[in-house]
């Protein structure tokens, strides 16, 4: 017999003290969003097998998809309302435009995350300790980071 699923989004959101959700804010919220559609909208013959836990290389599609929203220009120009006050124009394209940023450092990030679960997990490496090879790594793809920080200990 099929159940009807129950979501709960529980969200750190806005911490009291401002009337107004930032922009990041929103993002959270449509991209847990898009987990809590993934779930409700998912029916399969199997709990274990829908919803958040769909495939891993699935799983973050449909909150990825829900996060588009809130970078488009037309409807940033219905959300972004406030008591009849709505935002300029400027303001929200320059909004949608600085998605893209700091986009080719992301994916120089994402190179750097890679090669080193490759060195460290994938057979022969650059020999030394992880901290030497995170450090080598980063300088060899010129991407910022903290000395002595140890940020790969948080990773998957």
């Amino acid at each position: 017999e099929y159940q009807l699923p129950v979501v709960a989004l529980v969200c750190n959101m806005n911490s009291g003290h401002a009337t107004l959700s930032s922009h990041s804010e929103v993002e959270t919220l449509f991209h847990e969003m898009g987990h809590a559609l993934h779930s409700l909208l998912s029916r399969t013959n199997f709990q274990h097998m829908a919803g958040t836990r769909a495939a891993m290389d699935f799983v973050e599609t449909p909150s990825h998809w829900m996060e588009h929203f809130v970078w488009d220009p037309d409807f940033l120009s219905i959300l972004c309302q406030h008591h009849g006050q709505v935002l300029d124009h400027e303001t929200i394209q320059a909004l949608a435009a600085s998605r893209n940023q700091f986009r080719c450092l992301e994916m120089q990030n994402q190179v750097v995350l890679s090669r080193f679960d490759q060195e460290i997990f994938g057979g022969p490496s650059i020999p030394g300790r992880p901290q030497e090879i995170w450090t080598q790594l980063h300088n060899e793809y010129q991407v910022p980071f903290v000395p002595g920080s140890h940020f790969y200990t948080n990773v998957g």
